[in-house]
């Protein structure tokens, strides 16, 4: 395991820890939302289109890109 985390706030092993993640990611998402910023997905496999397609879904106003190596 790593001994440096990108959240040192954060205790993932635990539920408690994970719903606090979960809900800081929203909320930088709420915030580009309303920026109406613009998001570079890179991969067009089935997770990067997965995430594109749920953020443009959830938050339209961010402008969702997606590029592929092929």
């Amino acid at each position: 395991a790593r001994k440096v985390s990108d959240w040192p706030h954060i205790d993932e092993r635990f539920l408690e820890g994970r719903r606090r993640h979960i809900l800081e990611e929203y909320h930088k998402l709420h915030d580009l939302n309303r920026k109406k910023a613009k998001m570079l997905v890179v991969g067009a496999g089935f997770i990067g289109v997965e995430w594109a397609t749920e953020i443009e879904h959830f938050f339209p106003e961010i402008q969702t890109t997606i590029i592929d190596l092929l």
